[in-house]
């Protein structure tokens, strides 16, 4: 707490300044307010950008080193240690280090955690390069770009879990949209893992109405590659029908398809 009433000007040393106006109480000079931004976490930083241009000019050069980008649905229990920092409201963890971003959304996530994980994507997206994500998250990122409300996305989801048809061919209908610019203008290098009880995630980006070009430039892409992580062998025809839909609205070119299938 005592962070946070320095960092907002108020910082004060038993009653002396109570009655003074605001812009007269004394404030720490830019240089030692950087350095307490530093000993933040990396979700803190995020959120104090609001405090002065400083520190947003600060937490922004940052976030521009930010090339790499990985972004993982699973248990979020798993994400302690060194350098995690954990959404408060939300089932949402963080890690940043030196051109590296780490995500985290429970495997479990709630309507909140959905939004909240998908802000946290759009933080770094104009300079990554190269993006690791799950395919829920191919098919969330797809979603936020679309005409569809993310709370009734993930009701649908849900209502697929209840009705135990989350693996059939069950599918939205939604309009085309045409969004301000390209989601990931830079990336050149995108990995999408999977399981084989995953793989509709990856259908069904054909039915939000999003073109690729909106999602990537084309020209800039190098590799894509789709990692089985719980096949060691070719994947079944119904499978290989989810993975086609998939390549054809992201690519519209096999070229660069690259299926990987553990070792």
């Amino acid at each position: 707490m005592f962070v946070f009433a320095v960092i907002g000007g108020l910082g004060r040393v038993g009653e002396r300044g109570a009655g003074l106006p605001l812009d007269d109480k004394p404030r720490l000079p830019d240089d030692l307010l950087l350095r307490i931004v530093d000993q933040c976490d990396a979700i803190e930083q995020i959120r104090l950008r609001a405090v002065s241009k400083a520190v947003r000019n600060h937490v922004d050069r940052k976030i521009k080193k930010i090339t790499h980008l990985s972004v993982e649905k699973r248990d979020i229990d798993t994400t302690s240690g060194r350098g995690w920092s954990r959404h408060r409201n939300a089932q949402v963890s963080l890690k940043m280090c030196q051109n590296k971003a780490q995500i985290v959304v429970d495997s479990k996530w709630t309507s909140r955690d959905v939004s909240t994980v998908v802000a946290a994507m759009s933080i770094y997206r104009k300079t990554i390069l190269e993006a690791t994500i799950d395919a829920p998250i191919a098919e969330l990122l797809v979603v936020s770009l679309s005409a569809l409300d993310l709370n009734r996305w993930y009701a649908f989801q849900c209502y697929m879990k209840a009705m135990d048809v989350f693996d059939e061919d069950m599918h939205m209908d939604c309009d085309f949209v045409h969004p301000c610019e390209v989601y990931w203008p830079h990336i050149q290098h995108l990995t999408v893992r999977t399981t084989e009880q995953q793989a509709p995630h990856l259908a069904r980006v054909i039915d939000y109405g999003v073109q690729c070009n909106w999602v990537l430039d084309r020209r800039n892409l190098c590799r894509l590659r789709i990692v089985f992580t719980d096949l060691d062998a070719t994947p079944s025809r119904k499978v290989t029908r989810h993975l086609y839909h998939f390549r054809y609205v992201l690519l519209h070119f096999p070229a660069t398809y690259r299926p990987s299938f553990p070792a």
